[in-house]
């Protein structure tokens, strides 16, 4: 698993979490998730990055293939 892959299953828990209303303690500390619109774009921006993590590795990327013409 990739970075982008750990961080958007990270931010897709968090999201759930806040909207659910469940906390999470740290340290004997309660910490809530209430910025619902800033916990879905974190999820937006890493799919986004998984998306063209798996799309280089398909082939699929947006720029075109390096092409090596020899003589």
């Amino acid at each position: 698993m990739s970075y982008a892959t750990d961080m958007l299953t990270a931010s897709q828990k968090a999201y759930q979490n806040a909207l659910t209303g469940k906390m999470q303690q740290l340290n004997g500390r309660r910490l809530e998730q209430h910025d619902i619109k800033a916990l879905r774009d974190e999820v937006t921006h890493w799919q986004s990055a998984v998306d063209a993590e798996s799309d280089r590795a398909k082939g699929n990327a947006s720029r075109k293939p390096i092409q090596v013409v020899i003589p």
